[in-house]
């Protein structure tokens, strides 16, 4: 069996076509197909992050210390290439991470998606942004990762989920405890850049990890996969966009209020646009991604609602066309070389997808509790705890 570390922020030169009943994706084998079951087999470099300068080296609490003295919308304006004085110049050379998480309506509220946008500073140093921002999200990055072992479980009632819809590049299925060595990658790029080989023990760049209602999500992964940023020694700041919303004096929609926290689809279609498919984590990422930078661009553009009905109706339209070229642009990128395209959640064949199975499974567990939906899984993979 080939197997290979996984090196690069994004996927650099790689072939990452799933075709079939390959059980290879990318240049990661991810198991030994046999019949309708998958063991995934892949191999980390471990040195890469074992062996990282631990929490607190002294740059990174210089940059951190800071970073506490801005409000958060000039912390993202400083992101964005904004100086601030006094900051560690070798340390403000940021990545960017935007991320989300979705977890099943129902105890023990497993985790079934992840979704992470990547901005590479580098990558935007000394490029205008364009009309709303299109050059720099041109360069953005998008992950959806979906849970093999919590993919059937799909809210329904209190937040209908939307796996199915990511809209910004394609979705991979990968296993719940492959979640966090892939995350440890994304917020743990070399300085001397994705393309170098990794030395143990060589310096990181500095993260800014953006989110909205940030901390719900980072309560999810350490529950379900152990993952807690700030322990790899490169955060340098967290930016929740609920509070670069308040310092730019945009309301809730519905209340009028400073003080009443908005949701993301109100913010985005206060910024002009339309955010379809939420509640699914890799839009919801993109969507806090694009929302970050839309806000942190300086100077910062009237909102569509201050403008006259026109002159919004057209700022509209080219926010919207500026969402969908990015969306375009997503479509075009690399898939990373974790996971597979391809995952059936019923009978876990790596063939075809649970809507073109044919496979006959039934959980009993379901069945004895009267749950209409008990051939949608086998009852090896019931994780409900209330039937």
């Amino acid at each position: 069996m080939t197997t290979t570390s996984i090196n690069s922020v994004r996927p650099i030169n790689t072939t990452n076509h799933v075709d079939g009943n390959s059980n290879t994706v990318g240049n990661i084998t991810v198991g030994d197909v046999t019949g309708a079951n998958v063991t995934f087999h892949i191999t980390i470099n471990r040195s890469n992050i074992e062996d990282q300068p631990p929490p607190g080296t002294e740059a990174v609490v210089r940059l951190q210390n800071e970073l506490k003295k801005l409000h958060s919308l000039h912390m993202m304006q400083h992101a964005l290439g904004s100086p601030i004085e006094n900051a560690p110049g070798e340390f403000q050379d940021y990545v960017i991470n935007s991320i989300d998480c979705e977890e099943f309506e129902y105890n023990p509220h497993r985790m079934t998606e992840v979704g992470v946008a990547v901005l590479d500073t580098r990558d935007i140093r000394g490029k205008a942004p364009g009309e709303q921002c299109k050059n720099w999200l041109e360069h953005v990055w998008f992950y959806h990762f979906r849970i093999c072992e919590t993919g059937h479980l799909v809210n329904k009632n209190h937040c209908k989920g939307n796996p199915n819809g990511f809209d910004f590049g394609k979705s991979l299925w990968v296993k719940m405890e492959h979640v966090k060595d892939i995350l440890v990658e994304l917020f743990s790029v070399p300085v001397a850049g994705v393309e170098h080989e990794r030395v143990p023990g060589e310096p990181l760049r500095p993260v800014i990890l953006l989110g909205h209602a940030l901390q719900n999500d980072l309560k999810i992964l350490k529950k379900n996969v152990g993952f807690d940023p700030t322990e790899l020694g490169t955060m340098a700041a967290t930016i929740d966009t609920q509070h670069i919303v308040r310092e730019h004096g945009i309301r809730n929609s519905k209340t009028g209020s400073l003080r009443d926290w908005i949701n993301l689809g109100d913010l985005i279609n206060q910024l002009g646009g339309s955010g379809r498919d939420l509640h699914n984590a890799g839009n919801d990422a993109a969507y806090t991604m694009i929302a970050g930078i839309l806000m942190g661009v300086v100077p910062f553009p009237a909102l569509p609602a201050t403008l006259p009905e026109k002159e919004a109706s057209a700022y509209c339209v080219e926010v919207q066309n500026t969402f969908q070229h990015t969306k375009n642009v997503a479509a075009t990128q690399h898939s990373p070389p974790w996971g597979l395209r391809v995952f059936c959640t019923r009978c876990e064949s790596t063939t075809h997808l649970a809507e073109d199975c044919r496979a006959h499974v039934a959980c009993s567990k379901c069945k004895h509790a009267g749950k209409k939906f008990w051939r949608s899984h086998s009852t090896s993979r019931c994780a409900r705890n209330d039937i």
